[in-house]
């Protein structure tokens, strides 16, 4: 298979054609594992005799790699005919290539081929053609054959015959996956010969597979097969002997060019050992770790090397971590006991017993253990394995059932809360616990022998003794009984009480209960109801509209200001959602349902919505949502107000704005414009040709989301390139619509706005034509070995040499991977043997010693890795026989990589003990019931022989009771995998046996199994039941008992049956050892619950009571009231804990729901803000909440003591009287609701407006009012608004009637003060004239000054700053001291002005002031005050509008400007005397007519056309007319025409303002003429200096370039090398002049645009430096350069930033004779200055300015003193400005300079990029013995030869004065690189030979290098785009040359790659 480039590029020219699956001679190559198992060296090669492919046996004859081989000659290596009748190969081939359909095969004997070390080997070689499908020859195979001696055929294909460990096929890619090819190796594993297989002859291979295994094969290849992967899986066969075996199986297809499967090939071996192994290993882990037992593995020296989960959770530790590596003795009380059970461990090999063992948390256990000796392989012992259980329980329950009653007593004697009683049959009480002295205050003695209770008369005692009759009856009711009592201080105490009959043979012989007190539970739920009224009525008297909606947003609630808003009653609002008060399609419900998912989520919103009243108005409310919870559930709080009046006030504004633009739709190509996200903002409707989809339905949508994946990499590079327009037509893939990919060629520019790119506007042009893939697959698929790819091992092949050594020849497949080593790396260390350890030495003679007898070697052997890591293989060797000598000559095998599974065993070695010493009978069974395994102990259990055992069915040990409950078990195992349950199984002797049982689904053997781990629990099953037998007492009722064990979770030890009608779980669930107590435990109790636990056992409380919630069987909480106490044993160590526990959830539901109440309130109020209040009307008491108190200014503390004079001392005394006769209404009854307006007085001293609002809830037995509740609302705002309305209205009435200012003033005075102090009030309006104040109305409490002027006043102050002014007295000082303003009279203690405003001028000023309150006024004053303002202001500018009326009309009339009025047809109704004055036509004449009278018929119809289009859309226009007068003269005017609108929008006249502009426009002429003059110069100074440039550059080239090299050469001679340094300088100066002269004359001409980007400017710093550094050394300077940090970034343009540098730096070294230089970097605020010092001349302060002039110094005249052009400076100026930079100079003479620039600071880090700036010489190879070519076109001889001479060893030269000899040259060349200079002078110019060359095929892509005087540096730009690749300018140096060559040569070699 062909791989160059020239070849892949002829098939591209080829009609595609389809591949069929033929089988040919050479078919075999196709394969490469075949391939290179052939015996015969094969080369393949192409029509250029070029070898493009070898396999395995032409390397080894050959004696070269194939890489030596491929693409080589084939002559080079082939001989053909012998000595006497040479050939050359290459002829014959031709015939063979020229040879038509019937080609003939081509034999020769004595045959030479040339070997590695020149020497020959005499092969016999045939040739052959391979043809393509159409008959025609493309590649010959030659086949050479090594010459044999007789007698060797024997071994000549015997390299392959060994035994491998599996099989290669190809099969079909067909359901039965139909064998085409298979090896022998097939047979070991499934029992069938290849024959059996092929073509399905006797069974089919898929046949072979696991049934369930079949369908899973299938899939997986399906899937591989569609994403071209390898197929790599594990699964099961069955062989012809009818056995399960595992395979591994690794394949590949095999495709054609158009995707289609020809085949399938790959690799199968055999892991059934491996698979048995790891199920082993598997089963061994998972009893290992689902033990019941706490199992662990030691080392010998007792380290824990290993533990299982049960280990973790019996020591109460969280991870392995913790345990492994240490000492077992680390987990026992007593150390010494560790060490007696190691020592009795190595002794006896085995112990058993008891211990103590040590928890984590230091608490104790007691352990029975068992434990053996692990041994290795060898017998070794290595560890022991251990097996614990806790036997604590089992200890503890004997002992738990002797102090049983004692326990209980305990618990009767010392609950607090409720009592237990006994009575006898007659219902006498014989026993009672002493807590009823608590609860009734009677005495113990009191109660007994006394059957009366103290019970009351009340008739609920009644019914208690009907039931107590019942139950001494025999008949049980469990309900309660409920009983009053009278307590001993005469106080009522309700019992709920729980009684049950107590029986003896069949009869009651008394009774037994439990009574509680609920006296507290029924206070609460009294309370309950009274706060629900109170609540209900302060909810229903706020006035807001308040709604509570639940999650579905249904209304849950309302109240009375709903009501009053919508018109509907409570009941039907309530269950309603938003939309059944919505107005029709006015409300965004998607947007209003986010507003309240997120009001939920405890964020506040605000909304507006449009509500619909029940008579059917519509109005808009504001409604705010506030989270909440109402009766335990959240809630939104809705609060609206109706803001209907509001939003009729505002005014609406609306602008509208279109933008047009038109894009061409009828060109081919695709148009397509993007915005700055990437998405389609337009796209020309080509692109359906193309995608598939219309235009319109790819706008919006990201380009990248059509682009070939792999293309879309390319993308974000493109897009930098078009930014930067260096940006080149780009081929990319899209994706069509129907999902093909289409191949297109985009090109692009960046779309601008202000400097910003706003998008990218694109042209795609289809190309798929030209990107079709042709490649067509050759005769051979892709060729690879089948064993390297397919599997983890490796083939070998060794030769013995004359010293009996073995040497590896070669390896294939994972050789590496296994060893570590290379081959070369291999060999060196010796090969096999050297990673052998010893022992496996004297196994590996062995080995030699049968190869050496022709006898095969298959053993596993233990290696070294490279790494030092131990190998485990299998090495299957075979002996290479030399039948000559009859010796060994070589080996040959594979190696298979055995590591994983040597460890499985080890692992199994390691845990092989445990299954049979552990304490459980662990199985495993086939869900038929059949026994795979079983260890001793299940056998011993159960009375058997382990082989008895395995004989045995599950259903034979099972008792029939179990075979239900066992059937279930299974199904669950089946379906969670995993189950414990308790069974009975038979012995042998037929006597029962308990197991606790756990059960898992594994798998074994490849087929599912059961796990059974059984423990026995004869001695537990035992022990529970006698304890149970005791546990009797207190088995009903509302008290349950319970026992925990003091450990994690609190297990339950023990608890009443009773238990199921508290929590509805039986005692039987809640003692399950699995269940937890605290998992019932409510998540927000838990941490609680362990605190408290925490703090009593810490302080020793042994005796606590605690509530907490518990989760009822039913998923709801109840509270449970637990009264405990802790048990200790005799060395007071905690043995379990005791209590009882009661059901109080009503109790504590009526409680909570009084603080939910409280809850809910709060919400809505503070939704709301409302202030409340509680007033107890007869004793004056009242509560307020800080709210109330807040709304005045004041905290509840500061208002404190609180009662109802609180109230009165702060409100209005005008509103005092109100007030009290609303409330005498409302105590009265005539009125629902109490509901008044006042005021307060605000702390700081203005009044507050407040709403009160509220309502008697109770009253006295004599109906009098008793208690009232209430809120509070600030409505300040909302009176505000309503006073500024009315304030509103009367400016309006004003303006409309005669009402004089001051009469209009003084109403508005009296207005505001029902809102704010006003006692001091004055208006004042200015006059900008005279700048006089003048007050019309003044209020003053101290002295009123009618007229004053504004400077220097505090009114003036106002209309100097335009804005209002709040300032107090000692602002007033400060500005009096600073002489800012002053104050007329006495100086108030706050003053506030506000400004009129007309126009953006202030007109007057509003004061008020306040001589004895410092906080009368504030910012809502100054807000309320610039309200009243503005509408003063209007009024005001009303009425000076009207005088100014008719001084307008006095205006136009005497207007210097021409005014013309038409009507709406443009017909003329007035004209002013200006016009008539300029034009000659005087109104009479113009009314009536047309504009068109002046008309000059200059401008043609579409000038007028745009005129009448602008003015009649209601726009200005403005422009330049030409007319003409009434006399014939023409005149130009300037003109400005706008429409009159009406207050209807329509326009009702045109206004026409016109300038005569004759005299100017004549003017303007001159000027042009004048700038175009100037322009020219310009251009012409520009030209002069560009040819300046060239001119100049083109003879400094050899000026400094052959200087330069004679410097080099002459380096030894000093008087030439000065003379030769004096011309290289002048030269350096000349060129340093045109520089700058250049440069300034781009900054005149605007010519220089910087390239700003982030740049770190440390390096280009350093970069000056170092240059100038032998400048500085010469003249002996100290040169030193600071600088603290290595990155400081900022915005510059590089190039410049170094001209800059270059400048300062050369300056300083010019004009500083001795002394020192020093450059400086550093950072100050956000700026970086950069400073060079020198210890030079200085310079006069007088030529400080002048040295930034051009061509100006400070040393000038025939007498300066230094040489230069005076430009420098300029250009350093220039440039730091042009990149927003600053810089200055300091001098001081005979001292010396220091100019600084400083440039903005960047924060941040550049990311790092090479700063390899080396010069690297190019060091290219000769070609055919040549240097490579360039061509070099230039008619300069000086610069030819500097070219030639620089070049000379390292390239070869070709030049070309002229285009005629640089075509002829190139026709008859191939050039790597060509250097262009531009002006040739004769025919074409340099751009015109570039384009011609670049349509030369062959010259596209060769690197153009433009090497030219022209250096202006817009050029380099020019060159570029016109085909050029790279640009150096002239005059260029050496390095320069070189490495521009060697960069544009790389960067070919690099793309051609």
């Amino acid at each position: 298979m062909s791989t160059n480039s020239e070849k892949t590029n002829f098939s591209r020219n080829k009609k595609k054609t389809s591949v069929k699956p033929k089988v040919n001679s050479l078919s075999i190559l196709s394969n490469e594992a075949l391939f290179n198992q052939l015996n015969d060296a094969i080369l393949i090669v192409d029509k250029n005799f070029s070898i493009t492919s070898v396999n395995s046996k032409t390397e080894k004859i050959l004696g070269k790699k194939k890489s030596l081989l491929i693409n080589k000659n084939v002559s080079r290596f082939l001989i053909v005919g012998g000595n006497s009748k040479n050939q050359d190969v290459t002829n014959i081939l031709k015939k063979i290539f020229a040879s038509g359909k019937k080609s003939k095969e081509f034999k020769f004997k004595d045959c030479k081929i040339t070997l590695s070390k020149n020497k020959f080997q005499s092969v016999n070689c045939s040739m052959t053609a391979i043809k393509n499908d159409s008959g025609k020859t493309e590649y010959a195979a030659i086949v050479l054959s090594v010459k044999e001696e007789k007698g060797s055929d024997k071994n000549k294909s015997s390299d392959f015959n060994f035994e491998f460990p599996g099989f290669i096929y190809r099969c079909a890619n067909d359901k039965n996956w139909t064998m085409k090819f298979i090896t022998d190796g097939c047979t070991s594993i499934t029992g069938y010969r290849p024959a059996d297989l092929i073509e399905n002859k006797k069974i089919s291979y898929n046949n072979i597979i696991h049934p369930d295994y079949r369908k899973l094969v299938s899939d997986k290849w399906k899937k591989v097969l569609k994403e071209k992967e390898y197929f790599e899986f594990e699964y099961p066969i069955i062989s012809r002997k009818k056995e399960l075996k595992w395979v591994w199986e690794r394949g590949k297809g095999i495709f054609t060019e158009e995707g289609k499967v020809l085949y399938l090939e790959g690799f199968i071996t055999d892991i059934t050992e491996r698979k048995n192994t790891e199920t082993m290993l598997l089963l061994k882990n998972i009893v290992f770790e689902s033990a019941i037992s706490a199992n662990s593995i030691a080392d010998i020296k007792g380290r824990i090397t290993n533990l299982n989960a049960a280990f973790l959770n019996l020591w109460g530790y969280k991870s392995k971590s913790e345990i492994i590596n240490k000492h077992l003795s680390n987990f026992l009380i007593n150390k010494k006991t560790a060490n007696d059970i190691l020592k009795i461990l190595n002794k006896n090999g085995r112990w058993e017993g008891e211990f103590n063992a040590l928890k984590k948390d230091g608490s104790s256990f007691l352990a029975y253990g068992m434990a053996t000796l692990i041994h290795d392989s060898n017998g070794k012992k290595i560890g022991f394995q251990s097996s614990i259980l806790d036997i604590t329980e089992k200890k503890e329950i004997e002992y738990e059932a002797e102090l049983n009653r004692d326990r209980m007593q305990l618990l009767v004697e010392g609950t607090p809360h409720l009592f237990f009683y006994v009575q006898d049959k007659n219902g006498y009480i014989e026993y009672i616990s002493p807590s009823v002295e608590d609860i009734t205050g009677y005495k113990v003695s009191d109660w007994l022998n006394q059957r009366d209770w103290f019970a009351t008369e009340s008739a609920v005692n009644q019914i208690a003794k009907a039931r107590t009759h019942k139950h001494l009856a025999g008949k049980i009711d469990t309900s309660p009984i409920y009983v009053e009592i009278k307590h001993a201080n005469n106080e009522t105490v309700q019992l709920e009480v729980y009684e049950r009959p107590i029986f003896k043979e069949g009869k009651v012989v008394g009774l037994r209960g439990v009574a509680h007190d609920i006296t507290q539970k029924l206070k609460s739920e009294e309370r309950l109801r009274l706060s629900e009224s109170s609540y209900r009525s302060i909810i229903d008297s706020i006035t807001e509209s308040i709604y509570i909606q639940d999650e579905n947003g249904v209304f849950v609630d309302v109240n009375e200001g709903a009501v009053a808003m919508y018109g509907y009653d409570k009941q039907t609002l309530i269950g309603k959602t938003p939309e059944f008060v919505s107005a029709p399609s006015r409300n965004d419900f998607d947007t209003i349902k986010i507003a309240v998912s997120k009001a939920f989520a405890g964020e506040k919103q605000q909304l507006e919505f449009w509500g619909k009243r029940k008579n059917g108005e519509e109005f808009l409310k504001d409604v705010r949502l506030y989270p909440g919870t109402y009766f335990n559930k959240k809630v939104v709080i809705a609060v609206a107000s109706d803001i209907t009046e509001r939003k009729k006030s505002e005014k609406l504004l609306q602008e509208s704005e279109e933008k047009y633009r038109t894009l061409a739709e009828n060109v081919n190509d695709v148009l397509y414009l993007i915005d700055r996200n990437g998405r389609f903002s337009y796209i020309s409707s080509g692109v359906k040709n193309i995608l598939g989809y219309d235009a319109n339905d790819l706008i919006g949508k990201r380009l990248i989301d059509f682009i070939y994946p792999e293309d879309t990499k390319l993308m974000p590079q493109q897009l930098r390139k078009i930014i930067t327009n260096t940006f080149e037509p780009t081929d990319y893939r899209l994706i069509s619509k129907s999902g093909s990919v289409h191949w297109v060629r985009s090109t692009g520019k960046a779309v601008y706005d202000n400097g910003r790119v706003t998008g990218f506007l694109g042209v795609m042009i289809d190309i798929n034509k030209e990107k079709i893939f042709e490649q067509r697959i050759k005769l051979s698929e892709e060729r690879y070995r089948i064993i390297s790819s397919l599997t983890s091992d490796y083939l070998f092949s060794t030769l013995v040499d004359k010293d009996g050594n073995h040497r590896i020849e070669w390896a294939a497949g994972s050789f590496e991977k296994i060893t570590g080593y290379t081959l070369e790396e291999y060999r060196e260390v010796g090969g096999w043997r050297a990673t052998l350890p010893p022992d496996e030495l004297i196994k590996d003679d062995h080995d030699i010693e049968r190869l050496k007898h022709r006898l095969k070697v298959d053993r596993e052997v233990k290696t070294y890795h490279k790494d030092g890591s131990v190998v485990w293989v299998r090495t299957y060797a075979q002996p290479l026989w030399d039948e000559k000598t009859n010796t060994l000559k070589g080996v040959y095998g594979a190696v298979q990589d055995i590591t994983r599974q040597k460890k499985s065993e080890e692992s199994i070695r390691m845990m092989a003990h445990m299954l049979d010493i552990a304490p459980n009978a662990i199985s495993v069974y086939s869900f038929d019931g059949k026994c795979l395994y079983a260890n001793q102990n299940a056998a011993k259990m159960h009375g058997y022989t382990v082989e008895e055992y395995k004989r045995l069915n599950f259903s034979e040990i099972d008792t029939p009771e179990n075979s239900t409950m066992l059937a279930a078990q299974i199904n669950l195992i089946n379906t969670i995998g995993e189950a414990r349950f308790e069974v009975t199984h038979y012995r042998k002797d037929k006597t029962e046996i308990p197991l606790e049982i756990y059960a898992k689904k594994v798998e074994w053997a490849g087929i599912p199994a059961l796990l059974s781990i059984g423990t026995d629990i004869t001695e537990r099953k035992k022990a529970i039941n006698e304890l149970k037998a005791e546990r009797d007492l207190f088995s009903s009722g509302p008290v349950s008992i319970i026992i925990w064990s003091p450990s994690e979770d609190w297990p339950v030890k023990y608890v009443s049956s009773n238990i199921v009608e508290i929590l509805g779980y039986t005692s039987e669930f809640l003692t399950d050892p699995k269940f937890k107590y605290t998992s019932l435990l409510h998540p927000d109790d838990l941490k609680n619950f362990q605190n408290e636990i925490n703090y009593y056992l810490e302080n020793s409380i042994d005796t606590y009571e605690q509530s907490y919630r518990l989760r009822h069987k039913d998923g709801y909480y109840l509270w449970i009231y637990d009264y405990t106490k802790f048990v200790r044993d005799n060395n007071g160590n905690l043995s379990e804990i005791k209590g009882y526990l009661f059901d109080q959830t009503n109790l504590k539901n009526a409680q909570k729901e009084i603080e939910n109440q409280r809850h809910r309130l709060s919400n809505i109020i503070a939704g709301t803000n409302l202030g409340t209040w509680e007033w107890n009307i007869q004793s004056g008491e009242a509560i307020f909440n800080e709210r109330w108190a807040e709304i005045g200014g004041y905290t509840l503390k500061e208002l404190e003591p609180l009662s109802i004079k609180t109230w009165l001392k702060l409100i209005h005394p005008e509103d005092l009287v109100k007030s009290e006769e609303l409330l005498k209404k409302h105590f009265k009854g005539k009125s629902e609701y109490f509901e008044c307006e006042v005021r307060i007085k605000h702390r700081e001293g203005h009044w507050v407006w407040t709403l009160d609002k509220g309502k008697v809830i109770s009253r006295t037995p004599d109906n009098k009012a008793l208690m009232m509740f209430g809120t509070h609302q600030d409505i300040t705002e909302r009176k505000r608004a309503e006073i500024l309305e009315h304030i509103q209205y009367k400016v309006a009435d004003a303006a409309v009637s005669s009402l004089k200012l001051t009469d209009l003033f003084e109403s508005i005075r009296f207005e505001l003060s029902t809102i704010m102090n006003v006692n001091n009030f004055f208006i004042a309006l200015f006059d900008e004239k005279t700048g006089m104040l003048q007050s019309d109305v003044d209020r003053d409490e101290k002295e009123e000054i009618p007229y004053w002027a504004a400077k220097g006043s505090m009114t003036g102050y106002v209309i100097e700053q335009k804005k209002s002014i709040l300032v107090n007295k000692k602002q007033i000082n400060q500005l009096m001291e600073n002489g800012i303003a002053g104050m007329i009279g006495t100086i108030p203690e706050i003053w506030l002005g506000v400004p009129f405003r007309i126009g953006g001028k202030v007109i007057g000023v509003l004061v008020v002031q306040s001589y004895d309150n410092p906080n009368a006024y504030d910012q809502n004053s100054v807000e309320i005050l610039e309200i009243v303002a503005h509408e003063l202001s209007i009024f005001i500018q009303h009425k000076r509008a009207e005088e100014e009326s008719q001084k307008l009309t006095k205006a136009i009339i005497q207007s210097p400007a021409s005014i013309l009025i038409t009507d709406p047809n443009g017909i003329i109704e007035y004209v002013n005397p200006k016009f008539t004055e300029i034009s000659g036509y005087s109104l009479e004449e113009v009314k009536g007519k047309t504009p068109n009278i002046v008309q000059s018929d200059e401008h043609d119809k579409g000038f007028f056309a745009h005129l009448w289009k602008t003015i009649s859309s209601g726009k200005d226009w403005h422009g330049e007319i030409k007319n003409r007068k009434k006399n014939g003269d023409f005149y130009w005017e300037t003109s400005i025409i706008s429409p009159i609108l009406n207050e209807e929008g329509k326009i009702t006249n045109y206004l026409a303002i016109n300038e005569d502009i004759t005299e100017k426009k004549k003017m303007i002429e001159e000027l042009i003429i004048a700038k175009e003059k100037a322009e020219e110069m310009n251009r012409v100074k520009s030209s002069f200096f560009a040819n300046m440039s060239h001119e100049l550059r083109t003879p400094m080239v050899g000026i400094l370039g052959f200087s330069e090299m004679l410097m080099d050469e002459f380096k030894n001679n000093p008087d030439f090398l000065t003379m030769i340094k004096s011309i290289n300088t002048s030269g350096h100066r000349l060129l340093e002049t045109l520089n700058m002269i250049l440069n300034i004359s781009k900054l005149e001409a605007a010519k220089v645009e910087p390239v700003l980007s982030t740049t770190n400017i440390i390096p280009i710093i350093r970069e000056s430096f170092q240059f100038f550094e032998s400048a500085a050394f010469k003249k002996n300077l100290k040169y030193t350069l600071n600088i603290a940090v290595d990155e400081v970034l900022c915005n510059v343009d590089s190039f410049l930033f170094l001209s800059i540098m270059n400048n300062l730096i050369n300056n300083a070294i010019k004009f500083t004779s001795y002394g020192s230089i020093t450059v400086t970097v550093e950072t100050l605020n956000n700026d970086v200055s950069i400073s060079v010092s020198d210890s030079g001349v200085g310079i006069s302060r007088e030529k400080l300015n002048l040295i930034w002039e051009e061509f100006r110094q400070a040393s000038e005249g025939y007498n300066r003193s230094f040489e230069g052009t005076g430009l420098g400076l300029t250009i350093s100026k220039r440039y730091t400005e042009l990149m927003n930079g600053k810089i200055y100079v300091e001098s001081v003479i005979d001292k010396g300079t220091t100019f600084t620039i400083t440039f903005p600071f960047i924060e941040g880090k550049l990311e790092k990029t090479s700063d390899d700036t080396t010069h690297n010489i190019p060091n290219l190879q000769k070609i055919n013995g040549n240097f490579p070519k360039i061509l070099y076109v230039e008619d300069d001889d000086v610069s030819i030869k500097l070219v030639k001479t620089i070049t000379k060893g390292h390239y070869e030269v070709d030049t070309a004065k002229d285009s005629d000899e640089a075509l002829s040259l190139v026709n008859n060349n191939k050039y790597k690189l060509i250097l262009m200079d531009i002006n040739l002078h004769k025919g074409m110019d340099g751009i015109e030979l570039t384009q011609l060359l670049r349509k030369n095929a062959d010259y596209k892509d060769i690197p153009i290098v433009a090497l030219t005087a022209f250096a202006m540096g817009q050029e380099k730009n020019e060159f570029l785009s016109k085909g050029m690749t790279h640009y150096l300018s002239k005059p260029f140096s050496r390095m320069q040359l070189l490495d521009i060559i060697n960069e544009a040569i790389k960067e070919k070699n690099i793309s051609d790659k």
